[in-house]
């Protein structure tokens, strides 16, 4: 059975991947049923095994495990995406934003 370590980590992952997906093809541009089945698509992509592992589990040996704070953002991405609704406004994403560069900034140092 799957820990809820794993599970978090792999559903971070996903979200991330279905983020990027969504902005990537420009999904507002497509009728909502059109979003809908793409990102369906997508979640189902990355949850197709291969070599014995999820395509999302190489995804998450890469990145490793997602902060709250990138969940968040990728989450509302995909909302923002699908729905055209932002639930972050533009004001507070680049708080959020730079509140993270300058955190990383200082790790580095």
């Amino acid at each position: 059975m799957m820990s809820a370590s794993d599970a978090f980590g792999l559903f971070g992952c996903g979200l991330l991947s279905l983020a990027v997906v969504a902005t990537s093809i420009r999904a507002q541009r497509l009728p909502v049923r059109v979003r809908c089945a793409v990102m369906l698509a997508a979640a189902f992509a990355v949850f197709v095994p291969v070599g014995g592992f999820w395509v999302v589990a190489y995804l998450r040996g890469v990145t490793g495990d997602l902060s709250v704070t990138t969940l968040v953002l990728a989450g509302a991405a995909c909302i923002a995406q699908l729905t055209g609704r932002t639930l972050i406004g533009e004001r507070e994403r680049r708080a959020v934003c730079w509140r993270i560069r300058r955190s990383t900034d200082r790790s580095y140092s």
